[in-house]
């Protein structure tokens, strides 16, 4: 008795991978699956990368499903194994606006080398040909589902699925014949491979482009969810009954969802869901539509791209008169009980967050040079500078790219090869960045401001085999430093053009592999390294874009980068997000932090992220100015909303910040009377949460801004608390742990921030300190340190503090200010008026040495060492309680 075992082609794509989800979960079978690849080890590594999001299907890979490496316009000769008895080909080319020749070759050619291999099969019961409904063609009325082929057809697509049916039936092979309708995403998680069909149409109704419809409301839309049609599939394939005969694997007329519904219904959803108001379009019938569409498509070269040559490709789509019998269907797998209703906004949820990109197994870095070849959505770049600004086109960031990715070559550097780079924010710096990544090499990306002995230092933990230094600071302190790792010098230290060799784009998919190895700033020791792999790098990437607004998401983006790129907001959420949006970008690079108040009206950015910092130093200059002082001394009424509105504009107008639609806050905590101030002039400042070790784990949402939270988790993450208070955080963001360090940080999978905190009702989450920054008095007593230090430089003119109390009879503070404060013992009065007895600051010193990332009390993100500062200044605690 031979066992069962099934052969799949096309599970890449959207249905083959529903059928191989199917299998999985109802058979106990060996599934082998065709992938276009080098080698086997290539072909899983591709899988892993399509199949990422779905745990189930990704750990299969390599037990029940076994990749077979083969492509089905080659002979497939040998390549399917012998022991497979059940065949269901999937694989085609569902492009209405390809070549004829292109459609020809996969779908009837493609299909005909899967038949010849077939039939060499010795055991096999069954092949599954995958059709469409659609080659019903000009035929009109109720179609049968073992009705004879017609002759004329309204597309290639059409005509070229209605000879490979040819093919199969006039084969000796024991075959299904599976029609499908548009077949759409999973009808309970909306997952799609493709936005195309009716995806098209959809995305012009949600931009406010869709203003007439060439149709009646009553025109009927024949969808069907992957996840059905996947399953209808599967199980054909399995039951004799089927052998011989023909499905329509559609919804019955009376379930399907007319055109108006489907309007209405988008509008409704985008109304609740995306907070837009979408315009209801006109509805005029065109039958005539169907004959320009027919004329279009039966061009035999392929058609451009455009928004008027898709509509014009599906207009025989928008007066579709076919009423497909499903009598096989109904009898073999029972009646149809979907509701379009019911799964709509799952397709429209995770299209919306997919931006309607189409989904593939590129890394990040690869979809990064598809999207700089853009037309229709180019990326620019800018490096602004002391002399000026600099354009450079996607064509030339791609050029750049491949000449790096040739460098990076002639060095040796290969996959998993380990290289750093340190330097100025460039456009360079961007492109060797993305060079690494292609190579599937892992970057280690350092501050420039890390002292010598520690850049040494994460250079020999790491590993790296080169090092590209883009700053003279770094060049100066370093060279005698590293006399085994090569320096290469880039941006402003490199002395001639960059010239050379253009290397080919790598192919090869990496998405479990290691990506990037990115060193904390060591606040409590030795920094450790973070490891993210690809595929984290790409959901990072989309999942920042998801969080934008929908009509930010469809405008010209504008961002300047100004954070050190070794910072994992900047080099990877904001690095990455741009290729996973579909529209006009430009991305300017600030190569000197002292030219941000300058830069920022240059550019205007659309959205805005810093540090807490920032936000200070514009309340400062709102303080300073004569209008807002008037301001903050009026007393609430209409003239201090007249003049607050005056002087928000102003103010937005004057930072270059009048075109953000959000404003983000991140990396320390900022003041929550401040974020107040702000919200009284009406400008709305959004707290966002993460870590070194989880980039972006929480965000306050546009108009849902919940001041002083840390906003809600992100889509896919769960957040809980533990017994001591402790947010314990699991999610695809979560790294894969420390680079050759066992912790318990990431202990079974999730990460323990360290951050203590809790949830209310509504999900968003509230910190109130680290545990780390608890001291306990010498009378037992817990104090929180963020929040004692966070209220003392809320005082104006403290900079830093640092509180000291750790078996102590009561608290002491180390200030650091930018001037003297007459009014500092007052305000710390009022201050402790507000404190609990235990948590009140008895005295305090001044400390006129600033604190310096030289001396080791500050890291390279300019975080304060507290245990450093602590040994640095034990003269001065002592006379604190003396």
């Amino acid at each position: 008795m031979v066992n069962q075992t099934i052969f799949v082609t096309g599970a890449t794509g959207l249905l083959g991978t529903e059928v191989v989800s199917h299998l999985l979960a109802t058979t106990d079978d060996k599934i082998y699956v065709l992938v276009r690849a080098s080698a086997a080890a290539e072909g899983a590594n591709r899988l892993r990368a399509l199949w990422w999001d779905d745990e189930v299907l990704a750990h299969a890979v390599g037990e029940r499903v076994l990749p077979v490496v083969g492509d089905i316009t080659a002979s497939l000769k040998g390549v399917i194994p012998a022991d497979v008895t059940h065949v269901i080909h999937c694989a085609a080319e569902t492009g209405i606006q390809k070549s004829y020749d292109e459609l020809c070759r996969i779908n009837v050619e493609g299909t005909r080398q899967v038949v010849m291999a077939a039939q060499a099969l010795p055991h096999l019961k069954r092949f599954t040909h995958v059709s469409t409904a659609y080659v019903a063609g000009t035929h009109s009325g109720r179609i049968m589902e073992e009705a004879p082929l017609p002759t004329s057809f309204y597309s290639n697509y059409e005509a070229c699925k209605a000879q490979a049916e040819t093919v199969v039936r006039t084969s000796s092979l024991p075959f299904t014949i599976c029609r499908p309708g548009m077949v759409v995403g999973n009808s309970r998680t909306g997952r799609t491979r493709n936005f195309n069909t009716i995806y098209f149409a959809l995305k012009l109704i949600l931009q406010g482009k869709m203003l007439v419809m060439p149709c009646s409301r009553q025109q009927t839309v024949n969808v069907a969810p992957a996840d059905y049609v996947g399953r209808l599939v599967a199980t054909l394939t399995l039951d004799d009954r089927a052998e011989g005969r023909t499905f329509h694997l559609t919804a019955p007329k009376d379930s399907l969802p007319q055109v108006g519904e489907v309007v209405d219904a988008v509008r409704a959803w985008a109304s609740e869901q995306l907070c837009i108001s979408v315009p209801k379009p006109l509805y005029i019938p065109m039958p005539q539509l169907r004959t320009i569409g027919r004329r279009y498509n039966s061009r035999s070269g392929a058609k451009r791209r455009s928004l008027l040559s898709n509509l014009t490709a599906l207009m025989p789509y928008f007066v579709d008169d076919h009423v497909f019998d499903r009598t096989n269907t109904d009898e073999l797998t029972g009646p149809y009980t979907l509701d379009w209703h019911a799964f709509l906004p799952a397709l429209l949820a995770y299209a919306c967050r997919q931006n309607f990109m189409r989904l593939s197994d590129q890394t990040v870095f690869q979809q990064a040079v598809k999207r700089r070849q853009s037309r229709h959505y180019p990326i620019t770049y800018y490096n602004i500078g002391a002399q000026g600004m600099e354009c450079i086109t996607g064509k030339q960031m791609n050029e750049m790219v491949g000449r790096y990715v040739a460098k990076l070559q002639t060095l040796g550097v290969k996959q998993g090869d380990r290289v750093a780079l340190a330097g100025i924010n460039c456009a360079e710096h961007a492109a060797i960045d993305n060079a690494i990544g292609l190579l599937g090499a892992v970057s280690v990306p350092i501050y420039y401001t890390t002292p010598a002995d520690e850049i040494q230092l994460l250079i020999s933990k790491s590993g790296a085999r080169c090092f590209f230094v883009g700053d003279e600071r770094v060049m100066k302190t370093i060279d005698s430093h590293l006399p085994n790792v090569q320096m290469i010098p880039f941006g402003p230290l490199r002395n001639e053009p960059l010239q050379g060799e253009v290397a080919a784009i790598p192919s090869a998919a990496y998405s479990s592999e290691l990506a990037t190895i990115r060193y904390t700033s060591g606040t409590t020791g030795e920094p450790k390294g973070v490891m993210f792999n690809y595929s984290q790098l790409k959901w990072l990437g989309q999942v920042l874009t998801n969080l934008l607004s929908w009509r930010d998401r469809n405008s010209e983006m504008r961002y300047l980068s100004f954070l050190p790129m070794s910072h994992v907001v900047e080099g990877i959420l904001a690095a990455y997000a741009p290729y996973c949006m579909l529209c006009r970008a430009k991305i300017y690079y600030l190569t000197d932090f002292q030219l941000l108040a300058k830069a920022l009206p240059q550019v205007r950015p659309t959205v805005f992220f810093s540090v807490p910092r920032f936000y200070e130093k514009l309340w400062e200059q709102i303080e300073q100015n004569p209008i807002g002082q008037r301001y903050l001394k009026m007393q609430d009424g209409w003239m201090k909303h007249l003049t607050g509105g005056l002087l928000r504009r102003a103010v937005l107008r004057k930072a270059g910040l009048n075109k953000c639609s959000q404003l983000l806050v991140g990396s320390a905590p900022i003041s929550e009377e401040l974020l107040h101030h702000f919200r009284a002039l009406g400008i709305e400042i959004h707290n966002a949460y993460g870590q070194t070790e989880a980039p972006l784990i929480t965000l306050n949402r546009l108009g849902q801004n919940v001041i002083p939270s840390i906003g809600t988790a992100l889509p896919d993450t769960t957040i809980t608390t533990a017994a001591d208070g402790e947010l314990i955080v699991s999610g695809p963001q979560v790294a894969l742990g420390y680079y050759q360090l066992a912790t318990d940080t990431f202990k079974d999978g999730v990460l323990h921030t360290g951050d203590l905190g809790h949830i209310d009702a509504d999900g968003h989450v509230f910190i109130s300190g680290r545990k780390k920054d608890m001291l306990i008095t010498s009378y037992g007593k817990n104090i929180n340190c963020t929040k004692i230090e966070q209220r003392l430089m809320d005082i104006p003119g403290v900079e830093q503090a640092v509180l000291v109390g750790e078996q102590r009879p009561y608290c002491t503070a180390l200030l650091w200010t930018n001037g003297t404060i007459d009014t500092l013992t007052a305000d710390i009065e009022r201050m402790n008026a507000q404190l609990s007895h235990p948590e009140q600051v008895k005295r305090f010193c001044v400390i006129q040495t600033p604190l310096s990332i030289s001396r080791g009390e500050l890291t390279p993100s300019l975080k304060v060492k507290r245990n450093v500062v602590l040994e640095h200044y034990t003269q001065e605690i002592d006379k604190l309680y003396s």
